[in-house]
Parts: C-alpha cells; sequence; structure tokens
C-alpha cells in the first residue's frame, strides 16, 4: 500500500502505487515504481513531462486539485467506465467514526439524486481502505473565488448571469428536500461553457462537524446567514443569503462584512445591515442593487420567499442591465473630422490603387483555379458513372477526388468475422470476443487489421457488461501512432482510432463524420452503428434508434464484413422498442401508485436485456424507487393520519364518558364510575385509546380509594373536634360520615356533602399514623393528589405528589401520567 500526504494538511490520503505507466505521447512504457505518487518525470523517448498517478480501487488518481483539513479532491480516471471524474477522499481518521461514515455516506447518495445541468452531479459514494469517498463530475472551468481573487469588480451582467445558473440549482435541489448550506463563491464552479454548477451539495454539515472538532465556530463567514451565525435552524433562505453575499462579493469586489477575525465578520453582520452595494459601485443597475440587498435581509421573513420569485427578479436586472450596456456601447464620440480630411483623402486614394491591382491579380489566379477544379469534377465524374452504389455517386460528386481505397480484412479473413458476429447475434458476446482474439493473434504485430479488430472487441465486451476490458482494448487504439502516408492523406489507422476516440468521448459524432468523408463510405456506415451503440449506453434511446436505423438502411458488399454487425443493430432496436414498452407500463403502474411493481417488472427485464441497456434501465429503476419511497411515505402518513383519527375517536368517547360520569364524581361515587369505564374497554379501537381509558379509570379508582381510605380510619379511629363538620366524626360507611352533636345525638352527612377541604384535612391526619408503611403512606398520597387535581386544587395535590414522591421516587412517572399540570421536585 502506497502512501500519500495532501499538501497543506497532515493527514494521509492511503493508496495504491502504479509500477508502469504510458507515456501520453510516444506511448512508450516508464517504470516508476521507485518514484512517489504525484511526482514528475520526463519520457526519456520524447521528454515529454508525466505525473506519476496513485490507484484507489477502481480509480487512477491523476492529479491532486485541491487539498483540506478533511481530506484532497483528485482528478480521475474511472477505470471501469473510462471516463474522467473528481473524486473527493476523506482523511483515514474520519473512517474510524462508524457515525460519521453512515451519515456522510446517506447524505452524499441523496445528493446524488440531484440531476441538473447547475449542480455539480455526484456519481457514486463509498469507502475505500478505511476513507470515504464521493465520486462527481468534473468540472474544469474554474471557480468563482478565482474570478473574485483579482480584486476587480465582476462585470454586472456576468454575474448575474452566474447568480441565476445558481439559483437555479439551489431551487432543483430544494424541489426534492435538500439545503446546500454552504454557498460560497469555492463552492460555485465553470464547465468549459462557462455554465456554473453548485458544488458540495450534502457536505456542508461535515465542514461544520469539522470544524467544530478543530476549535472554530465559523470558518470563513463572510457568506454566512445571520440566523446559521446565532445557532438557529436554516431553510432555503438561508442559502438565498449566502447567495447574496457571494454575488456581494462578486460585484463590490469586497464581502458585505469583513473583520479580523471570524468573530468580528459575524458580530459586525448581526449588528448593522450590509452597506448598499451602489454605495461601493454607483455604475451598478439599481435592479441589480436591490435584488441583492433583499437576498441579504437580516430577517429570513423579509427575503425572498421561493427560488422563483427570487429567479424571475434576477433575470429582470440582467434584462435592464443588457440593456444599458447596449446602450453604452452604442454611444460614440463626437469629434471633430475637418482637420482630418485631406489626410483621409490621400489615404484613400493609396488604399485604392492598391485595392484594384491586387483584385485584379486575385481574379487571374481564380478564374485559373476554377478551370482547374472543373476539369478535375469532370474526370471525378466519368469515374464514377462505371460504380453502380447510390451513396458513391453522391459522395464522389461532393469531392474533388475519389476517396482512398482501403480494405482491412481481405478475403477470406472477412468470412472468419462474419462467424463471430454470427456469435454475437445469437447472444454470446464472449465467445465473439474470444474468436476475435484468436484471429488478432494470428495477424502480424504490426498489421493495421489489429486496430480493427481492438475496435470490434470492444463492441463484444460492451455487450458482456465487461466495461474493463473494453477500456484496455480502446487504449490500446487510442495510444496508437500513426504517421501520414503523405501531405494529402491521413494513415488508415486514423479510422479506427476515431471512432475509439469518440467512444472515449474525446470527440463528437460530427468529427467522425468529418473524418468518415475523407474515406470510403463503408467507413461512414459502419460508424451509424457505434454512434447508435454509445447513444444506448448513455441512455439516449431515440437518438440510439435512428442510429441503428440508419446504419440498417446501408447495404455493402465490397467489403461485406462493415455491415454484418447489422443484426446486433436489429437486436438493439428491439430492445429499445421493448424498453420503452416497458416504461409505459411503469409509468401507469407508478401513476396508479403500484411504484412496487413496476420497480419488479423493471428488474425483471433488466435481467432479461443486454448489458448495454442496463444504464438506461438502472436509471429508470433509480427513479420508480424514488416515486415508490415517495408512494410508501404517502401511504405510511395516510394511514397515520388514519391512526389518528381514530385515536381521537377514542379519546372523544372517553370524554364523553366522563362527562356523563360527572353526577356520579359529584355524588363522589367513584366506583361506579370507574365501572363504567371498564364497560367502554371493548369499544377502544386504537391502544393509545384504551392506554387513555385505563389511565382515566385509575383517576376514579384512586379517589374511590381515598375515600374508603378514610372510611376504614374514621370507623376504627373516630377524628376528634372537626369544626367543619359540627362535630366528632365518629364512623363512616359508604352513605357517608356520621358525627356525634353531643346532645344533639348523632348526623350522617352524605360523602357528597363533605367538601374537598374537609377531606384533605382528614386524609393529612390519618397518613401521620406511625404504623402505616411509607410505601402505603405513598400510594395514598397520590390518590389524594388525584382527588385535589380533580377536584381544581392543583396547589394542593402538588403538595401531596411532593410528599409521596419523596418517600417513594419510582412514584414520579406515574403522578406524571396521570397528572401532567403537577410539577414534581
Amino acid at each position: 500500500m502506497g502512501v500519500f500526504v495532501a499538501e497543506n494538511d497532515g493527514s494521509e490520503i492511503l493508496a495504491d502505487p502504479v509500477d508502469r505507466i504510458a507515456c501520453r505521447k510516444c506511448g512508450r512504457h516508464l517504470d516508476v515504481s521507485k518514484l512517489p505518487s504525484f511526482s514528475h518525470v520526463d519520457c526519456p523517448e520524447c521528454k515529454m513531462r508525466q505525473t506519476v498517478p496513485a490507484k484507489l480501487g477502481q480509480f487512477l488518481l491523476l492529479e491532486m486539485l485541491g487539498a483540506g483539513g478533511m481530506g484532497a479532491v483528485y482528478q480521475a480516471l474511472d477505470q471501469s467506465l473510462g471516463r474522467y471524474v473528481a473524486i473527493k477522499v476523506m482523511r483515514r481518521s474520519l473512517g474510524d467514526d462508524p457515525h460519521f461514515v453512515e451519515n456522510f455516506l446517506r447524505e452524499a447518495r441523496a445528493a446524488a439524486a440531484l440531476n441538473h445541468r447547475n449542480v455539480v452531479q455526484i456519481y457514486s459514494c463509498g469507502q475505500e481502505k478505511g476513507q470515504p469517498y464521493i465520486v462527481m463530475e468534473l468540472v474544469s472551468g474554474g471557480r468563482f473565488d478565482e474570478m473574485i481573487a483579482s480584486g476587480n469588480p465582476i462585470d454586472e451582467v456576468r454575474a448575474l448571469e452566474v447568480g441565476i445558473d445558481v439559483a437555479e440549482g439551489l431551487k432543483a435541489a430544494n424541489d426534492i428536500g435538500l439545503i446546500h448550506g454552504d454557498v460560497k463563491p469555492a463552492n460555485v464552479l465553470f464547465d468549459k461553457d462557462g455554465i456554473a454548477k453548485v458544488a458540495d451539495f450534502g457536505l456542508a454539515r461535515f465542514v461544520a462537524w469539522q470544524q467544530q472538532d478543530s476549535g472554530e465556530i465559523w470558518g470563513t463567514p463572510y457568506y454566512i446567514a445571520p440566523e446559521k451565525a446565532r445557532g438557529q435552524k436554516v431553510d432555503h433562505r438561508s442559502d438565498i443569503y449566502s447567495l447574496g453575499a457571494t454575488l456581494y462579493h462578486a460585484l463590490g469586489a469586497k464581502p458585505p462584512f469583513d473583520g479580523k477575525t471570524a468573530t468580528d465578520v459575524v458580530l459586525a453582520r448581526l449588528k448593522n445591515p450590509a452597506i448598499g452595494l451602489r454605495v461601493i459601485r454607483p455604475t451598478l443597475q439599481p435592479e441589480t442593487a436591490d435584488v441583492i440587498g433583499r437576498m441579504l435581509e437580516s430577517d429570513p421573513f423579509m427575503r425572498y420567499p421561493t427560488y422563483s420569485s427570487l429567479i424571475a427578479d434576477l433575470r429582470e436586472a440582467l434584462r435592464v442591465a443588457k440593456q444599458e450596456q447596449r446602450a453604452v456601447r452604442t454611444k460614440v464620440k463626437k469629434t471633430p473630422i475637418l482637420p482630418f480630411v485631406i489626410v483621409l483623402l490621400v489615404i484613400l486614394a493609396s488604399i485604392a490603387i492598391l485595392f484594384f491591382g491586387l483584385r485584379w491579380a486575385a481574379e487571374k489566379h481564380e478564374k485559373e483555379k476554377r478551370l482547374k477544379e472543373e476539369a478535375e469534377l469532370a474526370a471525378a465524374q466519368a469515374a464514377v458513372q462505371q460504380v453502380p452504389i447510390p451513396e458513391v455517386q453522391e459522395t464522389a460528386l461532393k469531392r474533388t477526388r475519389t476517396p482512398p481505397v482501403v480494405q482491412p480484412f481481405t478475403p477470406p479473413k472477412d468470412k472468419e468475422l462474419a462467424k463471430a458476429f454470427q456469435m454475437l447475434a445469437e447472444g454470446n458476446p464472449i465467445a465473439m470476443r474470444d474468436a476475435l482474439q484468436t484471429f488478432y493473434d494470428q495477424m502480424p504485430e504490426l498489421s493495421m487489421d489489429r486496430y480493427w479488430i481492438r475496435t470490434l472487441q470492444v463492441v463484444g465486451s460492451w455487450a458482456a457488461g465487461r466495461d474493463a476490458d473494453a477500456l484496455i482494448h480502446l487504449h490500446e487504439v487510442r495510444n496508437a501512432l500513426f504517421e501520414p502516408l503523405s501531405d494529402k492523406q491521413n494513415h488508415p489507422g486514423v479510422m479506427p482510432q476515431t471512432l475509439v476516440r469518440y467512444m472515449l468521448n474525446e470527440v463528437d459524432d460530427g468529427a467522425v463524420s468529418f473524418e468518415a468523408a475523407k474515406w470510403p463510405p463503408w467507413y461512414g456506415d459502419l460508424s451509424q452503428f457505434y454512434f447508435g451503440l454509445v447513444s444506448l449506453r448513455e441512455g439516449n434511446l431515440v437518438r440510439a434508434k435512428q442510429y441503428f436505423e440508419a446504419y440498417l438502411a446501408k447495404k455493402g458488399t465490397d467489403p461485406e464484413w462493415p455491415y454484418g454487425l447489422q443484426p446486433m443493430a436489429q437486436k438493439c432496436i428491439e430492445q429499445i422498442d421493448a424498453f420503452r414498452d416497458q416504461i409505459t407500463r411503469a409509468d401507469e403502474w407508478v401513476s396508479a401508485k403500484q411504484a412496487s411493481r413496476a420497480r419488479n417488472a423493471l428488474e425483471e427485464f433488466r435481467l432479461q436485456s443486454l448489458p448495454l441497456l442496463h444504464a438506461a434501465v438502472d436509471d429508470r429503476i433509480n427513479a420508480v424507487r424514488l416515486a415508490e419511497k415517495k408512494e410508501q411515505e404517502e401511504q405510511q402518513i395516510a394511514e397515520r393520519r388514519q391512526h389518528e383519527t381514530r385515536i381521537q375517536a377514542d379519546l372523544d368517547r372517553i370524554d364523553e364518558l366522563r362527562t356523563q360520569n360527572l353526577p356520579l364524581v359529584a355524588q363522589r361515587d367513584y366506583r361506579r364510575a370507574a365501572a363504567a369505564m371498564t364497560r367502554l374497554i371493548p369499544e377502544m379501537k386504537t391502544t393509545e385509546g384504551q392506554q387513555a381509558l385505563l389511565l382515566a379509570r385509575e383517576l376514579y379508582e384512586r379517589m374511590d380509594g381515598v375515600k374508603r381510605f378514610l372510611i376504614a380510619r374514621i370507623s376504627a379511629v373516630p377524628y376528634r373536634a372537626t369544626s367543619e363538620l359540627g362535630g366528632d366524626a365518629v364512623n363512616a360507611d359508604l352513605n357517608g360520615i356520621r358525627v356525634a352533636l353531643g346532645s344533639h345525638g348523632m348526623m350522617v352527612i352524605p360523602w357528597d356533602q363533605v367538601n374537598l377541604r374537609t377531606l384533605v384535612q382528614l386524609l393529612n391526619h390519618y397518613l401521620q399514623d406511625p404504623k402505616l408503611a411509607d410505601k402505603e403512606k405513598a400510594e395514598i398520597s397520590v390518590s389524594g393528589a388525584v382527588l385535589c387535581y380533580e377536584g381544581g386544587a392543583i396547589r394542593w395535590a402538588t403538595t401531596l405528589a411532593d410528599k409521596a414522591a419523596g418517600m417513594d421516587s419510582s412514584l414520579k412517572e406515574k403522578i406524571r401520567q396521570l397528572m401532567p399540570d403537577v410539577m414534581t421536585e
């Protein structure tokens, strides 16, 4: 295992060394086994400087693009797919935290679902050698912070165009529930066409985690929204603020707030509004300054509520800025011309003499050239009349010379090719590839036919799902050097090499067609097949079918082998049609809320389809999975709402019964009230309803328990001198309390006429009995608290509850369940 260290960072990134590399210019193999990764070596043959790569899983790390506290970013080659990517590799120490890795990969996968022209696409993520990584689209047009770093304000029109691009990307993310959280110039990249793309979706929280781990609070705080600085909840409006701060910096050549430390910057933001843009750059249009100003409002509710409203205002500001820019360009300074009239006339006379002399010579040369071309064209037309192929006639008429005759695989070699192509048509691409390999091994080492064999083997490898094998063949042809045969004719090896470069995404189909015009018609015909093949792998079904149909429409017999792949093209068309039918059915099922059925059907179709189609099928399956997930979430929400409705119905029924029990409670006939609750249990439809019912029943049972406790205690030990009762309480039963009135005899006071104060007084008196165990006292105290709570005497309830919790702390949870408003110490 090789080790190399990210620049400006002490954290090690682990990767495997590479022993040998091929020179990009001359193809010579160089031994780099003793050189460190990312060092430089000069080719001894052609002197071209090479960078020593490193290998991380399936990725060949070619160049470090940047490094930081969390790891490093590299330009890399995905060897399984043959495409260049950017890969962000995290420090190995971060991979030691399972919680971090799980959250990191989950956020990356969520961000990978975002596919938009203004967002840097995340292709995949994983962990290699204990290091989490993310594979992203390689964007090579520079960064916004590099443009700003010059210290000069950015052109107003260009800044607004960037702002619209970024806002469109953020809007697409917000539409699927993603917030960026770290919008700043360094996270705005440009492709080769200057289109802005937002990078690092889903990684902001991990950057924040790293900053906290290193003792930082805000990192670079120029673009952070005030609510985030305060630690409050953030949403898409926080990203709008950060975008506004980024555009402010671009247009004003300085951030909206500054300071010596991060704390100073944040405090400045929290205390004061930003200086108006037109104060520091008066030439800006008012519409532009107004948009940025609203984006930078401290109160999120004062900012743009949606990205749509923001984009609409940015577009209007752009229209005004462009209009003003055009007006400035059309202003012409009026300068006096009389002092220059004489000089100008002299100059014009000289130019006229020179012009007519040159024109006479040019016309003579053009006439001679035209006569020569007409003679060549007449000769070409006479030769073409002997060949009965319409395509050749049309091509020859458009040229001033006949294309060179190039005939790979002369008979009987083309018969061997036909056998290999038949294997492919019969669904055995591996056998086809191996047969071509045998053919390849039998050829002379310097034979041009070998490069055609490799180009054809790519078809077999792709059809078998062996992308790594295909990549080896592609690079063998790509790295070959072909010297022109003469000043007027390229080497025939350029033919397969151009197709290979197309398959490696180095040139487009227009470049191949331009090259095909220099060669025999069969080359252009065969190119249509490869166009269809690449389009199919990219998931462009309509375009792939068009190319395959164009290839099938071609007929050729001399040579025959370029048309031997037509059965394969027909099979691809059939697969495309079948897949499109499957897509239609899947869409119907998704619309009918049967996404799982659609996914199962697509997964079954994938098992039967060509590997060439798998990327497109996988994209559709992933889209259906998102719909399935949404469908499941909607179903769960619906089920939860239905359940909540049933719970509420149960609770309403309990409240109804409690209302009906009020007369019984007023009579202090708690036992009958509890019995009524028991009879209601079978009517409860939910577990939550049953629990609420049992809790309500317990309230009645505890109040009844207080009543029975007093009956037993008064009967055993009379309570003397009760002023509230008018005498001594000497006995009690279910009917009431018997009170001695002295010479006036005895009186029974019904329970419903004994007020709550008297009941609490009696209860506190008998709870002082030393013979009672603490546990029993605690339970009776809880019941007494319930009696007070239900009677509205919260202060008394709290006193009794505290007394119970002090004797038995395990009762605190029960107290909270029975009396939510009562707080125990």
